[in-house]
């Protein structure tokens, strides 16, 4: 009988040992909660990436007015899909970053008239004149930047955001767009 109540008061002793514990560990994950929380709120606003404000400035420099004898002839408004990748080839991209840019661009190409020599022009007869104009050239080559856009921007799992390949994506798209423009012979119009 002795025994048994001896058992019974271990039971007893353990049962409201393990509900003290219980009770002592969910305190003190509720107290380090409220003391984590904030920071882990802090941290949250840290990371995330900010929407970039443009601040406005009032200075304009004119660095140069130049005076023009352009005569455009063609112009080609073209599309071109531009990826670019960076150290996707190192531990199955993990490190990596890459853009899928979908870039819309325009080229405006023709001969420009100061580069012609008294010698181009020639008079024929009192109401003919032979004119020898210049080769045509590409004037501009530039990116609709209201209609550009990046498509998909893929980060590895241990990468961080490389600000210029943004950058450098631009620039090759315009640089594809001219050659794209060559090859489908806007000089030759």
């Amino acid at each position: 009988m002795m025994r048994k109540a001896a058992y019974a008061a271990l039971i007893i002793f353990f049962l409201v040992a393990s509900f003290g514990v219980y009770a002592v560990v969910t305190g003190l994950n509720k107290a380090g909660n409220a003391i984590t929380d904030p920071i882990d709120g802090l941290v949250a606003q840290l990371s995330l990436e900010a929407t970039p404000e443009i601040l406005p400035n009032p200075v304009t420099i004119v660095l140069e007015i130049n005076s023009l004898a352009r005569l455009e002839t063609a112009s080609m408004s073209l599309e071109k899909i531009v990826t670019i990748e960076k150290n996707q080839e190192q531990l199955f991209g993990v490190f990596g970053e890459s853009i899928l840019f979908v870039a819309y661009g325009d080229v405006y190409a023709g001969v420009d008239l100061a580069k012609m020599q008294p010698a181009d022009m020639q008079v024929v007869d009192p109401t003919t004149v032979m004119v020898h104009l210049p080769d045509a050239e590409i004037f501009i080559a530039t990116l609709d930047n209201e209609r550009s856009y990046v498509h998909d921007r893929d980060r590895g799992l241990f990468a961080s955001a490389d600000p210029e390949l943004e950058t450098l994506v631009r620039q090759d798209a315009e640089r594809q767009i001219l050659e794209a423009s060559l090859e489908a012979g806007i000089l030759d119009a």
